[in-house]
C-alpha cells in the first residue's frame, strides 16, 4: 500500500480490510481505502473514512448522514437536512440554512434574508433585511442612515443610493473629500450610483458637468457630438473653439480659403503659419514653409534664412560674401 507522500506503507493489512489500520476506513464492515488528507495542510486532519462514509464537505472527516452531510454541515432546525457552512455552535449562524437562520442581532428574531439560488456561496448572511445591507448577497450590516454599506453605497456626498457595480476600496475609513473618495483610496469602476456616475458607457468618474465627467464633457454647440478637451477652458470642442484660418490661396485664378480652424492665439491653422517655433506670422503662399521674415527670398525657395541677407545657406553660399561696410576695398 502507497501512502499519501508516495511511500510504500509496510504496516500489516487489518483482518477484516485489505489496508491497514492507518490507511483503511474505520467504519465497520467497510473494506474502502479512506479518503486522502488535505495535501497543501502539512497538519492537516486525518479524514479517517472513505468517500461513501465520510460527509460531502471537502476535507471534514465526520460521518455522514442519509442526506450526505454530517451533523455539524446540517441545518441544526429540527427536521431539516439542508447544507450549511458550519462547523459552529449550534447558536451560530453557520448552523443555519437561510430559511431557517435568524438575524444574529439582539432582539431582532427575524429570519435572515434568502440567498439567491445562483449566488456565491460560502459567507453565511446573518442579518434579516431589515438590518442587512440593501446589496444582494452582502453579509453586512447597514447603517443606522441609509439601506446600504460603506461598500455598496454611492461615493458622491450625502448621496444613500447603491452603486452602479459595487467593489470594495483598497484603503476604506477615511474621511470622503467633495468628489467622494476616501483618503488614500484609488477611485475605481463602480463607486457611484446611476445619478452621480459618468453616462458615458463604459465611464465610472463622478458626473461633473451635467451628465458627464471632465473627460467627457459635450460641446454645447448644438449637433456637434465631440467632447471637450480636459485642458481646455471652455464648453466648446477644439473645433468650435478656435476661429477659422484666415489663409487665402490665390495662386492661379481662383481664390479658395482654407477651411481649417485656425491655431490657439492665431489667425491661421498650423498648415499656414511659419514653420519656426513661436512664430504666428502668415507662410506667404501655399508652398512655403515659414514666414516672409523666416524664409529664404530667392525666388521659391523653401529655406529657412540665416544671417541678415534674408537667405538660405545654399543661396548666400552662391552669392558669394557680402561686400565690407562702406564699399569694396581700392587697392588695386
Amino acid at each position: 500500500m502507497v501512502d499519501d507522500n508516495d511511500v510504500l506503507c509496510q504496516f500489516p493489512r487489518s483482518q477484516s480490510s485489505p489496508f491497514c489500520e492507518d490507511h483503511g476506513c474505520v467504519e465497520a464492515g467497510c473494506r474502502s481505502k479512506r479518503d486522502q488528507r488535505d495535501q497543501r495542510d502539512p497538519a492537516g486532519e486525518d479524514l479517517q473514512r472513505c468517500g461513501d462514509h465520510r460527509c460531502a464537505v471537502q476535507f471534514c472527516p465526520n460521518l455522514r448522514r442519509e442526506h450526505g452531510h454530517c451533523a455539524a454541515h446540517t441545518c441544526a432546525s429540527p427536521d431539516c437536512q439542508a447544507r450549511v457552512p458550519g462547523p459552529g455552535t449550534a447558536a451560530g449562524a453557520g448552523r443555519f440554512c437561510d430559511l431557517h437562520r435568524q438575524c444574529r442581532l439582539e432582539g431582532c428574531d427575524e429570519p435572515v434574508k434568502r440567498r439567491r439560488a445562483d449566488g456565491p456561496v460560502g459567507v453565511a448572511l446573518a442579518l434579516c433585511r431589515e438590518h442587512g445591507c440593501g446589496a444582494e448577497e452582502c453579509a453586512e450590516q447597514r447603517p443606522l442612515t441609509g439601506d446600504f454599506c460603506r461598500a455598496h453605497e454611492c461615493s458622491a456626498p450625502e448621496c444613500r443610493a447603491a452603486r452602479r457595480a459595487a467593489q470594495r476600496r483598497r484603503g476604506g475609513g477615511g474621511a470622503r473629500g467633495e468628489d467622494g473618495q476616501e483618503a488614500g483610496d484609488e477611485l475605481g469602476p463602480g463607486y457611484y450610483c446611476r445619478q452621480h456616475e459618468c453616462a458615458e458607457q463604459g465611464c465610472w468618474r463622478p458626473r461633473t458637468h451635467g451628465r458627464t465627467c471632465r473627460e467627457h464633457q459635450g460641446c454645447a454647440r448644438a449637433g456637434c457630438a465631440n467632447f471637450v478637451e480636459a485642458d481646455e477652458r471652455g464648453d466648446v470642442c477644439r473645433q468650435h473653439r478656435l476661429g477659422p484660418c484666415h489663409f487665402i490661396d490665390r495662386a492661379g485664378d481662383v481664390t479658395a480659403p482654407c477651411p481649417r480652424r485656425a491655431e490657439p492665439d492665431a489667425r491661421h491653422c498650423a498648415l499656414h503659419l511659419c514653420a519656426v517655433r513661436g512664430c504666428r506670422r502668415e507662410r506667404p503662399h501655399a508652398g512655403a514653409e515659414y514666414c516672409a521674415a523666416h524664409g529664404c527670398r530667392r525666388g521659391d525657395c523653401r529655406g529657412r534664412a540665416a544671417g541678415d541677407a534674408g537667405l538660405c545657406g545654399a543661396h548666400a553660399r552662391e552669392a558669394g560674401p557680402a561686400p565690407a561696410p562702406g564699399g569694396a576695398c581700392a587697392a588695386m
